[in-house]
């Protein structure tokens, strides 16, 4: 399916689609929203100038090979939701304000092979929410700290503080490495809230 036509369209929302293939090539886009449950489609890759506001919900359950492409230089807000992919593309986010990140495993694939470049290209972000399962998956496999250094407000969404989370999440932003950087970080912190229901890793993650 190729949508170059549709030049005169604000707002594109696309439900549940039976193509294998979606490209949006759209200079007057605004706001797209994506959902698709069990669906046939392999590619899907968005383009626009003015795009400011895209949600994807794109879940699957048979295996094969699938990717997600943007190149939206103006994106403010940027909802994903659904499965890993094997592949994802995400070019330009300069102008990038929120993100949430809801994103679990799928059957033929274990993790991010592309995980630091994934990150980088959310990094200035400025509001950042994730779920245990992003977590997890994003940062097996990065062994650097990235430098989010406009996120303002980090929300994360999780169950329990299990034994295969907190390691994940220090790697994120340990505290060897800020020393490494010579920053008073914690020393910046203004304010910071831990509810928990449940977990026994509450003053580790804190530390």
């Amino acid at each position: 399916m190729d949508l170059k036509l549709l030049q005169c369209i604000k707002e594109l929302q696309l439900y549940d689609v039976r193509t294998v293939n979606i490209t949006i090539e759209n200079s007057s886009l605004e706001s797209f929203r994506f959902v698709s449950y069990k669906s046939g489609i392999c590619h899907l890759n968005i383009s626009g100038e003015k795009l400011e506001d895209i949600h994807v919900d794109w879940e699957y359950y048979q295996p094969g090979s699938r990717s997600l492409t943007i190149s939206a230089p103006n994106l403010k807000y940027f909802k994903w939701i659904g499965n890993l992919l094997n592949r994802q593309n995400l070019r330009e986010l300069m102008c990038l304000e929120k993100a949430e990140i809801y994103l679990k495993p799928s059957r033929d694939i274990c993790d991010f092979d592309n995980a630091s470049e994934f990150l980088c290209s959310i990094c200035r972000v400025k509001v950042l929410l994730l779920t245990h399962e992003t977590m997890k998956a994003l940062f097996k496999e990065v062994s650097m700290p990235l430098p989010f250094d406009n996120v303002s407000y980090l929300g994360l969404r999780i169950t329990s503080l299990s034994d295969d989370l907190v390691p994940a999440m220090a790697r994120g932003c340990n505290r060897k490495y800020w020393k490494s950087q010579k920053l008073n970080f914690t020393d910046q912190l203004k304010e910071v809230t831990i509810e928990l229901s449940n977990g026994f890793n509450a003053m580790e993650l804190a530390r």
